[in-house]
């Protein structure tokens, strides 16, 4: 009897941790788009083209992979924890430009969130991260008011390739980018929106154990 119940302590004692059944089953919140929002609300095989307005240079940028993976669950004390990721690249020939988020969280706490966004120049990396953004109420270009205007900004970046500005507005994705050396580069599309929406995404969904 005495060996019974010190198995049923020691047995005890893996499940339970601070009055909290340990290894449980945990669910994940459904997937939201957020960030998204403010990238081109394009489907893989669109474009979208820039225009150099001191040269009339074009870029055309192509659609080629957008993707969001969700977890939908996970085990708890195991180092897992809920996971939303989603991606977006556009290439214009050996250039690209990246769009990647991230939401980490566990239980039914809030999270980090993290954002980055990757021009790729001439080999030329120029990189913004959430911590670099900040909101504008209203923002004019091309005698075009804009508002839900988010600014990213390398106030350090020196090298003439690398884009030291940036800005995008909700429903449209990128208005318009500089380079350290003058350039500009102006989105041809500025008043045409539309809504990112998940089918435009290869979704997969996984879990942690």
């Amino acid at each position: 009897m005495k060996r019974l119940i010190i198995i049923f302590l020691i047995t005890s004692g893996l499940f339970l941790s601070c009055g909290k059944i340990i290894f449980r089953e945990i669910k994940c919140r459904n997937f939201q788009l957020k960030g998204e929002n403010y990238w081109f609300p394009l489907y893989v095989g669109d474009s979208v083209v820039f225009i150099n307005p001191s040269t009339n240079a074009r870029k055309k940028y192509i659609v080629v992979n957008k993707y969001i993976s969700h977890r939908t669950e996970y085990i708890s004390d195991t180092g897992c924890g809920c996971l939303d990721v989603s991606g977006m690249l556009l290439t214009s020939g050996s250039d690209s430009l990246w769009f990647k988020n991230e939401l980490r969280y566990v239980e039914d706490q809030k999270g980090n969130y993290y954002e980055d966004i990757i021009f790729v120049i001439k080999n030329k990396k120029s990189g913004f991260f959430e911590t670099e953004r900040t909101k504008l109420n209203t923002y004019s270009l091309d005698s075009i008011n804009f508002t839900d205007v988010e600014l990213f900004e390398c106030k350090d970046c020196k090298e003439n390739l690398r884009v030291k500005k940036m800005y995008r507005v909700r429903n449209l994705g990128i208005i318009s980018f500089e380079l350290v050396n003058g350039e500009v580069w102006i989105n041809e599309n500025l008043s045409k929106t539309g809504l990112t929406t998940m089918d435009s995404f290869e979704y997969s969904e996984n879990t942690c154990e």
